[in-house]
């Protein structure tokens, strides 16, 4: 069973379920909660024909789903906070400790140690979607004093993206924004103001801000500051012109057609599909290069350049190494079907906890109310929960 909660997980399963041997029985569940994507996101994620067949129900039902159909593995596509709630309810129902749980990224994880890490300890097998990604993950494992196993598996966007035509056509400049990264409000708007430098230096050139959502729908991660918001601030201002950019929803897919179409981001999944549609790439150094930005994985793909070295960056091409050893790994290497078989034949069970060890209790509580209650009450008891904690109640 595989199991998803929002638009990029949701994918990231769909993909892997293509990929399951025909042999196996499967069923796919989009659990009900504040962060699922919206009818618009999920025909975007998975295709229009494949979103008909998705069950959507509360957690409640999936959970009575696995008491039914008794499956032997549910791969949890979903935050490390959501894993450790389904174990826990798992673990509360007859056989439900032997059901054995797999979960993983649908993209970078190389930076998720610490905090992040230990909350994925509560699956049986981990995913890795590079041999860096993979052997770093097992070194914080075994510091850690965790039996988590890993297993290789290629994002399965990156088979399709090899695979798209492309076309000639005018230089443009994607930008892939992302929720949480940059954090604050003075870089996020540097972002936008670079940017618009750039416009004016090459003042042919078409710049495109590719949102993952409109506002209203949610996304893996909150996004304090929006960038169209920021960017009509900006021109109130007279720090940027109202014109310079254009904001576009869509598949990034379809803009990467255009081999003359240059993908920046500071640490976006998006980068990898760029690669492997074989577009010029570029990831922002302006803010750093660490774990905390989610970019340390790019430090030697020779991709990494200030925003302003644009026009030098889109004439660079990725280190092969580099590349070998992030995420483009040959076909061959990837073991996760196999460590799924034998994790059929683990006699493993989940040891059963009054309360769960491996998170913080108000991490725990949060993911709690948004699965609970995925709606207006939900909304509202967690701006009173942080409001409590003294967090910020957006």
């Amino acid at each position: 069973m595989f199991v998803a909660t929002t638009d990029s997980y949701l994918k990231w399963a769909v993909g892997l379920n293509d990929l399951i041997p025909q042999s196996w029985r499967t069923s796919l569940v989009l659990v009900k909660s504040l962060q699922n994507p919206s009818l618009r996101q999920i025909e975007l994620a998975v295709g229009e024909k494949k979103s008909d067949s998705i069950v959507r129900e509360h957690v409640f039902s999936t959970v009575r789903r696995v008491m039914r159909t008794k499956p032997d593995i549910i791969v949890v596509a979903a935050t490390g906070p959501f894993l450790v709630l389904f174990r826990w309810l798992l673990d509360m129902i007859p056989q439900g400790s032997q059901v054995k749980l797999v979960s993983g990224s649908p993209g970078i994880a190389y930076h998720l140690i610490g905090a992040p890490l230990r909350a994925r300890t509560s699956a049986d097998l981990l995913l890795m979607a590079g041999k860096a990604e993979l052997e770093r993950i097992a070194g914080a494992l075994t510091a850690m004093s965790v039996n988590t196993k890993l297993a290789l598996a290629t994002l399965p966007f990156l088979n399709a993206a090899s695979s798209k035509p492309k076309h000639p056509g005018p230089e443009v400049l994607i930008f892939a924004p992302q929720p949480d990264m940059p954090k604050t409000l003075e870089d996020r708007q540097k972002v936008l103001i670079e940017l618009s430098r750039l416009r004016k230096e090459f003042p042919a050139l078409r710049i495109i801000v590719k949102l993952r959502a409109i506002e209203g729908e949610a996304q893996t991660h909150f996004e304090a500051h929006p960038y169209p918001r920021l960017a009509e601030e900006l021109a109130e201002l007279g720090l940027i012109s109202a014109g310079d950019f254009e904001f576009e929803v869509g598949s990034i897919s379809e803009f990467l057609k255009n081999s003359n179409a240059t993908l920046v981001t500071v640490s976006s999944t998006a980068a990898l599909e760029s690669l492997a549609m074989g577009n010029p790439t570029q990831i922002i150094s302006d803010f750093g290069v660490e774990d905390a930005l989610a970019n340390a994985v790019f430090e030697d793909s020779g991709l990494v350049w200030n925003i302003r070295d644009y026009g030098l960056a889109r004439l660079q091409k990725p280190n092969q190494v580099w590349l070998e050893k992030n995420y483009f790994h040959k076909k061959s290497e990837d073991n996760w079907v196999q460590a799924l078989s034998q994790l059929t034949e683990s006699k493993r069970v989940s040891p059963k906890r009054i309360f769960p060890t491996n998170i913080s209790k108000s991490l725990l509580f949060g993911e709690f109310l948004r699965v609970i209650f995925p709606n207006a009450l939900g909304i509202a008891l967690i701006k009173y929960l942080k409001l409590v904690l003294g967090k910020n109640s957006s």
